[in-house]
């Protein structure tokens, strides 16, 4: 139950994350969080109705009338259970289209050697901490969570239990729900905590070798576009410029 709640959040939540990111796209580019974000959103609602599914009140009765409401729909038109179909399988592309967004940054780039290992450190972490996280805390489906073998882990988080069950507010909130909420925020902390430290450690690998290279070629392909423009200005400045035997020469023939 618990991990059930996590996947639903921690999807909801990247959805408004890359939902504020594609909105600022103008700046930046990062326009394909636009479709990741529409898509994460899909999987959050899936997973609650998922969730949903089998037990009663006000959310559940809600999310179990839509549920039925799409079956429905889809068993009665072929367009729309085409279109459902289309979705659920371009919604499991979501890592695929955050790398391949990645690479595109990569293009873009003047120094792509040196964005190339900041995007790849990037990546890397991020799906790394992912994976471990999900088979730590048992996110992934029909998975156990393995983090009660570890002492620290399996400490810290009874501890994070027991606050929470002697807080008065998130005492009120039922402790399997609590234990799933403390998943989700884990696993997004995680996630973008990799993303940062990855994209860190790339960046610094390329300032020590990629990017240098990239300056000293940069800086000479300087000096000699400004040789070549210091040349052309002194020839254009020196045909402006006549000798007096020049413009004697020139007085003399048009007389």
């Amino acid at each position: 139950m618990a991990a059930g709640i996590a996947n639903p959040l921690r999807m909801c939540i990247f959805s408004f994350m890359n939902g504020d990111k594609a909105y600022d796209s103008l700046r930046t580019d990062n326009k394909e969080r636009g479709l990741v974000s529409i898509l994460q959103m899909r999987n959050s609602a899936s997973g609650a109705m998922e969730l949903a599914h089998g037990h009663t009140g006000k959310v559940a009765n809600c999310l179990n009338d839509i549920s039925e409401s799409i079956k429905a729909a889809r068993s009665t038109s072929k367009a729309f259970d085409c279109a459902c179909k289309g979705i659920n399988i371009v919604s499991e592309m979501v890592n695929p289209i955050l790398v391949v967004a990645s690479g595109v940054r990569v293009y873009n780039s003047d120094d792509k050697k040196s964005a190339m290992l900041k995007e790849a450190g990037a990546m890397t972490g991020m799906f790394a901490a992912e994976s471990a996280y999900k088979t730590l805390f048992g996110l992934n489906k029909g998975s156990e969570a393995t983090y009660k073998k570890y002492k620290l882990l399996n400490n810290t988080a009874d501890g994070i239990k027991k606050f929470c069950s002697s807080n008065k507010f998130l005492s009120k909130i039922p402790s399997g729900k609590i234990g799933g909420i403390i998943k989700g925020l884990g696993f997004i902390a995680a996630s973008c905590s990799a993303f940062a430290i990855g994209s860190e450690i790339g960046d610094a690998i390329a300032q020590r070798t990629t990017a240098k290279d990239y300056a000293a070629k940069h800086a000479l392909t300087k000096v000699s576009s400004d040789e070549s423009n210091q040349e052309t200005a002194s020839v254009e400045k020196h045909a402006l410029e006549k000798t007096p035997s020049e413009e004697n020469s020139t007085k003399e023939y048009i007389s």
